[in-house]
């Protein structure tokens, strides 16, 4: 902030000192040429002083960098990763229990990130509607043959 004051002041300084230089000359052919001369000394002071600034004006406008936020954000990236996957899956389970016309009251798939970067499946839980009850054991069986993984049945209330 220093070397801000420093340069305005040294401007003002050229400012005064280019005023007092035409207010002491006399009118005539002499005044165009000082005209020029004066802006031209004006320019150069103010390049001059400003040379001396440039250095210390990153230092000045400084933004503080926050490396956090990249970890925050890729978190954030697979929570999202996961969740899709979890609702695809879980929509895929819905699907299959249709095509053997049973209804349920909730699918629940547990899945986990791998070390690879890749989704994994761990099981699917499926609460079966009332009136299903006795079909437990066939969706168990048939949906764990065609989604790969283990499938859990829960029959009723029991959640």
């Amino acid at each position: 902030m220093n070397a801000v004051r420093t340069w305005s002041a040294a401007i003002c300084f050229a400012v005064l000192a280019v005023a007092v230089l035409r207010y002491l000359s006399p009118p005539g052919s002499m005044e165009k040429m000082l005209r020029y001369v004066s802006g031209t000394f004006l320019v150069c002071a103010m390049a001059f002083s400003l040379s001396s600034i440039l250095p210390q004006l990153p230092a000045v406008f400084s933004i503080p960098i926050q490396y956090d936020t990249n970890e925050d954000f890729s978190s954030f990236v697979e929570e999202q990763e996961i969740s899709a996957a979890q609702e695809s899956v879980e929509r895929l389970a819905g699907v299959e229990l249709s095509k053997m016309g049973i209804s349920s009251k909730n699918i629940h798939a547990d899945m986990d990130k791998q070390e690879d970067g890749s989704i994994g499946i761990i099981r699917i839980e499926i609460m079966l509607a009332s009136g299903y009850e006795g079909y437990g054991a066939r969706v168990e069986s048939e949906l764990s043959e065609i989604l790969g993984v283990p499938v859990e049945v829960i029959a009723g209330e029991k959640r």
